[in-house]
């Protein structure tokens, strides 16, 4: 079933929303992130997702306390930001129902193949966030010389069946999507089985028709829910 998940972004024990990944650029700030995602919930949400942005740019997690929090609340999450080890993926998924691992695993494919064999297709989740392109890590601030596309494949002959893809160019701007990027990656993908969700630059209904059309397994939202462009009562509609 296509899903819609409202994101919530911690940095400095706060719910943030920044443009593009610059941690000087929020253009949200909410003190109590427990409270945010009982607010999602109160609102229908069945999954959050969860980035611990201090932790993807100190290459460890630093909000882990909140994460457990929110665990014990009536919802799935997902959740990644400065997991660099087997150890880290094993202690967050006490918690939560997927990790979401991306520098780990673009540095050392043949460890997201470990944790799939270890802990199951469903609850590795590998991230390809990119700019103009190519893949980024160490929470956006280095960047790789391949396409996310290429990733694809290379995961998937590793058994990866579960992708995560920002665009990080229009992240947080709520310019709308650019579709041609999410194409190519589908376009990629060979096993039936494997599934793509997508965030970045969503700000009306018609972007997350149009991503559904191509057939992702859902969409991250953020700013747009945040800001009021968009209610999430109302894309609740579109997973039915």
């Amino acid at each position: 079933m296509f899903k819609i998940i409202p994101a919530i972004d911690l940095k400095d024990g706060r719910c943030v929303q920044l443009v593009g990944g610059d941690p000087s650029k929020e253009i949200v700030s909410l003190e109590n992130p427990v409270d945010v995602a009982k607010m999602w919930i109160a609102r229908g949400a069945k999954t959050i997702h969860i980035v611990d942005l201090n932790g993807a740019l100190k290459g460890r997690t630093e909000n882990f306390e909140i994460i457990k929090q929110i665990s014990d609340l009536p919802v799935k999450i997902q959740s990644g930001g400065g997991i660099r080890s087997m150890d880290d993926v094993s202690n967050m998924l006490k918690y939560i129902d997927k990790v979401i691992i991306g520098t780990l695993a673009v540095r050392d494919p043949p460890i997201a193949k470990t944790l799939v064999k270890n802990f199951g297709e469903d609850r590795i989740v590998v991230s390809l966030d990119s700019k103009d392109e190519k893949v980024m890590m160490d929470g956006w601030q280095s960047k790789s010389d391949i396409g996310p596309d290429i990733f694809v494949k290379k995961f998937e002959d590793l058994g990866i069946r579960r992708f995560f893809y920002t665009n990080v160019n229009v992240e947080g701007r709520m310019s709308g999507i650019d579709i041609k990027p999410v194409k190519k990656i589908l376009e990629s993908i060979r096993d039936k089985d494997t599934t793509l969700m997508v965030s970045g630059g969503i700000s009306s209904i018609d972007d997350v028709s149009r991503l559904k059309k191509l057939g992702v397994d859902g969409v991250v939202i953020g700013s747009a829910l945040y800001k009021g462009i968009l209610r999430l009562e109302d894309l609740l509609k579109l997973e039915e």
